[in-house]
């Protein structure tokens, strides 16, 4: 086994040709942003959860920074929110009657 033998082993490696070197500095530059992307995925994946045990939305995390109205935002100023997401919905309120089912499915047709 030349993996015993150090000197064995250096001299094998000293021999690899220079395809082969840029071949594992490629691998390993790879290697690097695939582990820099993992960090900062894990850096979101754990800001989303604290927003989620906080109950909040992005939106209302960011207004209660002190600073938030000196911030410019991208393109425009902050709106009012489109939607409460506490508002219940009745689902008897979303059911269309059968007689107008009906007149819309005629009237669309004909």
């Amino acid at each position: 086994f030349s993996a015993l033998n150090s000197e064995v082993t250096l001299n094998q490696m000293s021999q690899v040709s220079g395809s082969m070197w840029l071949l594992f500095y490629t691998v390993a530059a790879a290697g690097l942003l695939i582990t820099i992307a993992a960090v900062l995925s894990c850096v979101l994946w754990s800001y989303h959860v604290f927003l989620i045990a906080a109950g909040k939305t992005t939106k209302e995390y960011r207004k209660s920074i002190p600073n938030v109205t000196e911030e410019p935002t991208l393109c425009a100023s902050r709106g009012p929110p489109l939607f409460s997401p506490w508002v219940h919905v009745d689902p008897e309120a979303m059911v269309v009657p059968r007689e107008q089912q009906r007149r819309s499915r005629r009237d669309y047709y004909y």
